[in-house]
């Protein structure tokens, strides 16, 4: 709550207090840890120290895979900000792994086409753009542009954002009459 008045170092204290007293409420308190390990690193991600953030996202989901032994919806947020974070520092390739490792997840749990799918693989072309790896790009724009056309046939705005990217990356490629194609589209 007070993160959204802008007071930054008022929600770190409260998410502080929070995770001691989830930590020291015993084993059936261990989810509610694991989330407030996940929100105290958003917040050290966003106002503090990126490499704390790191470490107290990788005790969340460290957490998270002990309480639900199986593929879980709560990972997914953890995943995508561990993602997120390291291509932000720069570290494609953390980036990659922590994405395509949320993709897998999401797949199996959620199916194909999905929203959430397509916001992955998009990000995940986006980590691999940033590398330097134009034809993995080019593959995860393509398939999250195919689940956005499956979701919505008669266009979106999210399909539009999936051209615009597809087409940023094969202008980055030197592909510009391609790039241009999908611009006019």
């Amino acid at each position: 709550a007070l993160e959204g008045v802008g007071d930054a170092a008022g929600a770190r204290d409260g998410v502080e207090e929070a995770r001691a007293l989830f930590a020291g409420a015993g084993e059936g308190h261990r989810g509610e840890l694991a989330a407030t390990l996940h929100n105290l690193g958003w917040l050290e991600g966003r106002h503090g120290d990126p490499a704390r953030s790191k470490e107290l996202l990788e005790q969340s989901l460290a957490i998270k895979r002990e309480v639900n032994t199986l593929v879980h919806p709560s990972t997914f947020n953890t995943l995508q900000l561990l993602g997120a974070s390291a291509a932000r520092a720069g570290d494609h390739e953390a980036a990659a792994a922590r994405l395509t490792e949320l993709l897998a997840a999401q797949r199996q749990l959620l199916g194909e086409p999905s929203v959430r799918v397509a916001q992955t693989l998009n990000e995940l072309a986006s980590a691999r753009q940033d590398a330097g790896d134009f034809a993995a790009a080019e593959g995860h724009y393509r398939e999250a542009l195919a689940q956005r056309q499956a979701l919505a046939p008669d266009g979106s705005v999210d399909e539009a954002i999936e051209l615009n990217n597809l087409a940023s990356l094969l202008e980055d490629a030197g592909r510009l009459e391609q790039a241009e194609a999908l611009s006019r589209r």
